[in-house]
């Protein structure tokens, strides 16, 4: 395990990529783990929430976020997830529900190569004109695997929209 919390002499935690599980509920504990530099998020059971959206951005590569029996709940306020200038993103096992967002109502995907994998997204709107009642992807590659939609909604594309790059459902 190649994984290391080590302290500063300040007493704040200095982290060395490799997993971590994140056991607090929130979109915020996602982010700080992404922002400390783990390339493997484990989510453990639960319903996580949140203020703001989880960000992967700035030419992050090669990073998971697996779910075990995991929600994402927008609460019919915000996406769940902003993807850009990244690759070799994987998002496993998660449901994603009642995301509400301009673009993309539960993620949305700006130039960057994500594999979406046994994921379920549910009641997650786009309010606005454009599109992706679950996933908005512009430039990007998208590949989602086993995977379920129900109840999303958009004016275009009410699971899944695209602009520039390559989706594929398999």
């Amino acid at each position: 395990d190649d994984s290391q919390i080590l302290s500063s002499s300040a007493g704040n935690e200095i982290l060395k990529s490799g997993p971590t599980t994140v056991t607090n509920h929130t979109f915020e504990a996602i982010q700080s783990a992404i922002d400390g530099g783990y390339d493997t998020i484990y989510l453990e059971p639960g319903t996580y929430t949140g203020n703001n959206s989880i960000f992967i951005s700035e030419n992050l590569n090669t990073f998971t976020f697996i779910g075990n029996s995991t929600i994402l709940d927008g609460q019919g306020a915000r996406s769940m997830i902003f993807i850009s200038n990244s690759n070799e993103i994987k998002i496993q096992n998660i449901t994603f529900a009642n995301g509400n967002d301009d673009g993309g109502g539960a993620i949305f995907v700006e130039r960057g190569i994500v594999e979406i994998i046994d994921c379920t997204f549910t009641n997650n709107t786009v309010p606005t004109e454009t599109g992706g009642g679950a996933i908005l992807s512009s430039i990007s590659t998208v590949n989602i695997i086993n995977s379920t939609f129900t109840n999303n909604k958009a004016n275009l594309g009410g699971a899944i929209a695209w602009m520039g790059g390559t989706v594929t459902v398999e």
